[in-house]
This record gives C-alpha cells, structure tokens and sequence, in this order.
C-alpha cells in the first residue's frame, strides 16, 4: 500500500523500530509514503496513546518537519488536530508547526479540531494563532513606528537644509542688492576711515 518499514513502525507506535530505522539504518525521518504520508504524520492516533507523543517527539528530535505536508495538504497539526491529541499538538506548535496550513478541503487545523469536537485543540490552536497574530501586529506596527521616524527626521534634514539654502542664497542676494545700490563701496570706505 505504499508503506515502507518506517512507516508501519509510526502507525503502530514502535519507538524502538524508528530508532533502529533512523540510527542505525539511516532511513530518512520525512520518507514519504506513496501519498505523502510522513512517519510524524503515521504516529498521531489516539489508538496508539502515549507511544504517539513519545514516537513524535522522537522525530521531532531527528528533524523531521512539524510542517511537512501530504499530497492531500494534510500536516501533522492538522492530524493532531483531527485526532485530539492535546500532547502531539502542543510538541508540534513548540517545534514550530504551521498553525494556518491548508488541506485540499479549506481546512486549518483549528477548523478540523472544531469539526471533531476536540475542545481543548481548538482552545490551544486558537489561542496560538492569537499569539502569533499578536506578535506579527507586533513586529508590523514597530516597523511602521520606524519607518514613521524616519520620515520625520528625513522632513527635518529637507527643512535643515532648505533654511540653510535660504541663508545662504539670501546673504548673496542681499550682497548682489547693495553692490547694485552701490551701497558696499560706502560701507568699505567708512569702516577704512
């Protein structure tokens, strides 16, 4: 059916196998299945209990990507999410799983944990993504707050120069003005006196 070792051994919660898999026959922690199934994608079920999070934190460990999708765009969150599997979930959102990844339906994980009734996944995910969304409104208004500055302190350097420009070019007018009105030749000859 597409599965290879790997594979099997993530469905069925076999820490001992992945370890052998990956260490000593360096199988690759993200091999996909025929449709893109990944081992940290397998070893998320309510069915295998603590040896899930236990496999998943495993891989995790070893690199595999908390945000590695299948051909159907599925993630790990969206599987934990599925699943109600609070532990998986919370592993794969430290590790930095994509909170707003989309399945071919339309679906985020949030959406998928709302589907299924798991409470505390939505709860989790939708406090996450608050967080996340927070932070990037964060890091946009600092941006905007600097770019603010910058304007105002390219105004004051335009405005700076602009009244040195005036000075400068108002003491030559002004010396053009009495030099026409003959008016310089008078002052030199008094203060020579």
């Amino acid at each position: 059916q597409g599965l290879a070792p790997i594979h099997l051994a993530a469905i069925h919660g076999r820490l001992e196998c992945l370890k052998f898999l990956v260490e000593k026959l360096k199988i690759d922690v993200d091999l996909a299945s025929s449709t893109g199934w990944r081992p940290i994608h397998l070893c998320i079920s309510n069915q295998t209990g603590r040896r899930s999070f236990a496999c998943l934190s495993y891989l995790l460990s070893q690199g595999a990507n908390p945000s590695v999708a299948n051909e159907d765009g599925v993630t790990p969150l969206h599987q934990a999410a599925s699943e109600g599997h609070v532990l998986c979930l919370k592993a794969l959102i430290e590790a930095g799983g994509v909170l707003d990844g989309v399945d071919r339906r339309g679906h985020k994980p949030l959406d998928l944990a709302k589907l299924w009734g798991h409470r505390k996944c939505a709860r989790i995910l939708a406090t996450e993504q608050w967080h996340q969304d927070k932070e990037v409104m964060s890091v946009e208004m600092a941006y905007l707050k600097h770019m603010k500055m910058n304007q105002v302190l390219k105004e004051m350097d335009a405005e700076d120069e602009m009244k040195a420009d005036q000075e400068f070019y108002g003491d030559i007018a002004f010396k053009q003005w009495m030099d026409n009105k003959g008016l310089n030749q008078r002052t030199e000859s008094a203060s020579t006196k």
